[in-house]
């Protein structure tokens, strides 16, 4: 061995086969690394490799609210194929329905193996019931949003910026490499001696900050963007039952037409227009409404009896009421006849119009039905037709509010402080000030590292094994060291620690083997021992 050559820190010097234990110990953890690495590559290959290459993973990305609330729209399914499906597990096939695939849960199995499936958020079954063979795989990873990054990753822009840098990089390789050597031996002093602390505290501000808003970056990407919210809402109609007719011009109907709210004399009038309208309310947003009307006309006396006069089929509210007409002389010969058999005087009756309401629309995606009825009464005897219940509706009482119960979708929002703060906005602020904050650290060090005075990089280039002495104990033979580096590599080979002993005027640093003291010397600046020390 020669301890002039180790010490002198020339590039070429190698230790013997059996070197130094620590040498052994890193070349053997670099080694397991390198292995590990691997593994983990080939396992993540095995796993996420794409069926359509060969791989036994199928993406998924859904779209809808049918899988709500474990499943939200541009979500990304990994499914892998399995010997085995059952009833709970969810999984995708390709729907001969609706013509492209579909992830539901499966619901139940058919005797002849056909799997029936249902989404979370369905009332319904899904038509299609494939077989094991026909299913793409089951559900394996759920990644909120990953359909979204995707896509992008499948843009032309996205695809061509990576090959700009791919080849770029391939450019650059050999001109970084030249270079390499000189930048690192750069010594030219940024920052000041004195001025280190300051900047190693804002280093460490921004470091912290960098962690903080990086956790806390992590935790919102983990939220999904949407969620869905239970909300119930209230659907009323507010139907209109109004009646007029043609009447001879004179006093009792000067203009000729019998309105709504006045008697129907029969001796005047022998056909009555009944017209009924119907308008729907909700605390809610609707989709396009469609109302179908049917209306029944009854005739009944005070003993009982009843019987219809007439009927209108359920008919399509458009831009027009739905209309039915009611014979008065037609009317009053069946209470006659009715008196004439039964032997009871009938004076009069009742005339009961009855329309049925039934309004379909969408709410949330889904289909809303909300049905109700309405009447109307007349009391008629020989002379007229008169309303009972007169109002400005021309109904006798308000239907009832229909309650629905529905999910919807909306952007997701967190709590900051009592307040409620839009998801997608602040993931992004956070996500920029991470990334900030990083750039800025990154950007700091080596100016910290090129403001550092010989003493205070030697520090920490001995790191742990650096030990402060109060005085150094000679060897028979001295050998002078030229650079930090060259001693930590024979602290590294005898596995011996790195004596410090600060002065006045010069730092030594020394490692002791065998009869031989390994000296660093450095003349510093007072100023660079003393922030050494305070730092």
């Amino acid at each position: 061995r020669r301890p002039e050559a180790i010490a002198s820190g020339r590039r070429g010097v190698k230790f013997p086969r059996n070197g130094p234990k620590q040498t052994q110990v890193r070349s053997s953890a670099k080694s397991l690394g390198t292995v590990a690495a691997a593994a983990v590559l080939a396992c993540a290959v095995w796993l996420l490799w794409p069926s359509s290459l060969g791989g036994r993973a199928t993406y998924v990305v859904t779209h809808g609210v049918s899988m709500e609330p474990g499943f939200h729209t541009d979500d990304l399914a990994i499914l892998h194929p399995s010997a085995t499906y059952g009833v709970g597990d969810v999984a995708a096939y390709h729907s001969d329905t609706l013509h492209t695939v579909v992830l539901h849960r499966i619901h139940a199995v058919n005797p002849d193996g056909g799997l029936v499936f249902k989404g979370d958020n369905n009332a319904w079954l899904d038509p299609d019931h494939p077989v094991k063979s026909q299913v793409l795989g089951r559900l394996w990873l759920r990644i909120p949003e990953g359909g979204r990054y995707l896509s992008l990753a499948h843009s032309p822009w996205v695809l061509g910026t990576l090959g700009a840098l791919v080849i770029g990089t391939g450019s650059r390789k050999a001109h970084r490499r030249r270079t390499r050597r000189a930048r690192r031996a750069r010594t030219r002093p940024v920052i000041p001696p004195g001025r280190l602390p300051a900047a190693r505290t804002a280093a460490a501000v921004l470091a912290v900050t960098a962690v903080a808003t990086s956790l806390a970056a992590a935790y919102l990407w983990s939220l999904p963007s949407t969620t869905s919210v239970k909300r119930t809402v209230s659907i009323a109609h507010v139907p209109t039952v109004s009646y007029g007719a043609v009447a001879p011009t004179g006093v009792t109907y000067p203009d000729g037409r019998v309105h709504d709210g006045q008697p129907v004399y029969v001796r005047l009038v022998h056909q009555l227009t009944v017209s009924v309208d119907d308008r729907l309310t909700s605390t809610a947003a609707l989709g396009p409404v469609t109302t179908k009307v049917s209306v029944r006309v009854t005739l009944a006396t005070p003993g009982g009896w009843t019987t219809t006069l007439t009927t209108l089929p359920a008919t399509t509210l458009g831009a027009r009421a739905a209309t039915v007409t009611i014979d008065l002389p037609a009317a009053l010969n069946l209470l006659q006849a009715v008196a004439t058999e039964t032997g009871v005087n009938q004076s009069g009756g009742t005339v009961t119009v009855v329309a049925h309401l039934d309004a379909v629309s969408t709410l949330d995606g889904r289909t809303v039905d909300s049905p109700t009825d309405t009447t109307r009464t007349f009391g008629l005897d020989p002379a007229a037709l008169r309303p009972v219940a007169a109002s400005s509706s021309g109904i006798d009482a308000a239907p009832a509010a229909t309650t629905v119960t529905t999910r919807t979708t909306r952007a997701a929002t967190v709590d900051v402080r009592g307040r409620q703060v839009a998801l997608r906005p602040l993931r992004a602020v956070l996500s920029l000030l991470a990334v900030a904050a990083w750039l800025l650290v990154l950007g700091l060090v080596p100016l910290l590292r090129s403001g550092e005075d010989e003493v205070t990089r030697a520090v920490r280039v001995f790191g742990k094994r650096l030990v402060r002495v109060s005085a150094l104990d000679p060897g028979q033979r001295v050998v002078a060291v030229s650079n930090a580096t060259a001693l930590l590599r024979i602290a590294d080979r005898y596995e011996r620690l790195v004596m410090h002993l600060p002065g006045d005027r010069t730092t030594e640093f020394a490692v002791h083997e065998d009869g031989v003291s390994y000296v660093l010397t450095i003349r510093d600046p007072a100023e660079g021992r003393r922030h050494l020390w305070a730092a």
